[in-house]
């Protein structure tokens, strides 16, 4: 007890000497861009609230689309229009290409940023880009896996036959995260470690979860650094157990990968981690360590997983709110593929209506609420205010998709705005950046947009999907590293192929 006190005293005394510091040293007047009023200590914490981008779009209603906030001790931008974040992400892209050093989260559960989406900008990052552009997400690759893909989607959907009966409402939520999780986890493993209702696949499942849970939670340490130690959430005890155990999976598996004799040549039959594994071999690149192993691994089986199940579980939400979008895929889907066989990749270049939307639920509902948080390296002027160094970025892409300065009807779920509209999700519209923009845009986009593509167009070609009657489709969202929906889709599916296609 008198040790608390103390602390107390001494945190007492640090916060005066900085307050007095800050009024007696002579400062230089920085034109900031517009802020509301903060408090002492917290800065703007106050106005997050629990979903902060909604909160930070209200804000940006009244302040502008260019705010300046202060995190506790974290300086920061939030950015809100298309035109805005390409000054930010195109114009200066260079400036604001690192990440924070101050996330918790990624420091124990990534290895200390050993990964690549929270990786400083530098050589490593280079380095681990390169690696995942001309080894990883090629299209040779993306050749190789896609009888993957093909046979999870169709598994998926043979599943879901399987249990509909009647008017009994499937758990499609469920379905749709086992596709995805299938999907990666036989791309980066060779081995499906969801497949069953096993002890070892349930593990996996939950350790996977709490990892994406913690990397999206909001940890005080992180913005108000003197109570950091002090783990008054609970966060830092959580993350090291996480930790702990992932990494006793993760060696398990790696040691499994290492006693198989790999080739010195990268052949795109080989796994992620085999790739992986035989960095360094062929003299291109220097040999990963464990960690950095670990941790792209880990960005793969979070992002890759997660991002893509919520987009699908979102698209067909939309759809069974607005019937003549299922009518208009399902025509399409029957015009370029037919009933007497199944859709494939191939297929999806004709399949405008369905790209449509897709572009319109990740206009209105991205995986992610903001783009991975970026910072700026030096300081910089961005349309007339003073950006200083070390300033946090954030780009609430949620606000850019609703922005109604750029689309009509802004909150109405359309598809039909993308048919006559050049706009695509490569990070060249900023008006539709899901998958980021510039530099640090997310090198698997290919893959992510392929699975979501593919989930959708046999969801859509399989079956007729209906709410049970008199269920009201809950659409609020539960805000994270993703923003999912808060209740798991449970809808009715009435086949509509012949039996021998499932």
């Amino acid at each position: 007890m008198e040790f608390f006190g103390y602390g107390v005293l001494a945190l007492g005394l640090a916060l005066l000497f900085i307050l007095s510091m800050s009024i007696l040293l002579p400062q230089k007047k920085l034109n900031l861009p517009p802020s509301p009023q903060a408090w002492p200590l917290i800065g703007h914490l106050h106005l997050l609230g629990t979903s902060p981008h909604q909160s930070f779009t209200r804000l940006a209603h009244k302040y502008g689309p260019l705010m300046f906030l202060r995190l506790g001790s974290v300086p920061t931008v939030v950015v809100s229009n298309g035109a805005l974040a390409r000054e930010f992400l195109k114009t200066y892209d260079h400036i604001f290409a690192t990440r924070p050093r101050n996330t918790l989260a990624a420091e124990i559960i990534l290895y200390n940023y050993k990964d690549m989406v929270y990786a400083e900008y530098g050589p490593y990052w280079r380095d681990m880009r390169k690696i995942c552009q001309l080894q990883l997400f090629t299209h040779k690759r993306m050749e190789a896996s896609k009888h993957i893909r093909i046979e999870e989607a169709y598994g998926m959907v043979k599943s879901i036959r399987d249990t509909c009966e009647g008017s009994k409402a499937v758990d499609v939520h469920s379905q749709i995260y086992r596709m995805t999780r299938s999907i990666i986890s036989r791309m980066v493993f060779n081995k499906n470690y969801f497949e069953s209702d096993s002890k070892e696949a349930l593990n996996f499942t939950e350790i996977i979860n709490e990892n994406s849970n913690l990397l999206g939670v909001f940890n005080f340490g992180d913005f108000i650094p003197c109570i950091g130690c002090l783990d008054i959430q609970g966060y830092k005890r959580r993350m090291k157990a996480a930790r702990k155990r992932m990494d006793s999976i993760m060696e398990r598996i790696i040691q499994e990968h290492q006693q198989k004799k790999l080739d010195v040549t990268i052949d795109a039959s080989l796994d992620f981690l085999d790739v992986l594994l035989s960095i360094g071999t062929n003299g291109n690149y220097e040999r990963l360590s464990m960690d950095s192993i670990k941790g792209v691994i880990l960005d793969m089986l979070g992002a890759g997983t997660e991002t893509s199940a919520v987009t699908i579980e979102w698209a067909l939400s939309e759809i069974l709110l607005n019937p003549w979008v299922q009518q208009k895929a399902q025509q399409e889907l029957d015009h370029v593929v037919g009933r007497e066989r199944k859709v494939e990749e191939a297929d999806f270049p004709q399949l405008k209506y369905l790209q449509s939307i897709v572009k319109e639920t990740f206009r209105l509902h991205p995986a992610a609420p903001f783009l991975v948080p970026h910072e700026s390296t030096e300081a910089v002027q961005v349309t007339g205010y003073d950006i200083p160094a070390k300033t946090r970025l954030l780009v609430n892409v949620w606000a850019i998709g609703r922005d109604p300065s750029t689309w009509q009807r802004a909150l109405e779920f359309r598809p039909e705005r993308f048919l006559s509209s050049n706009i695509d999700l490569l990070g060249q519209d900023f008006e539709l950046i899901p998958f980021g923009s510039g530099r640090r845009g997310c090198p698997g986009l290919p893959l992510g947009l392929t699975t979501v593509l593919l989930g959708l167009a046999v969801l859509l070609q399989s079956f007729e999907w209906s709410l049970p009657r008199s269920q009201k489709l809950d659409m609020s969202e539960v805000f994270g590293l993703s923003l999912p929906k808060a209740v798991p889709l449970h809808a009715i599916a009435t086949p509509l192929l012949p039996r021998h296609l499932y």
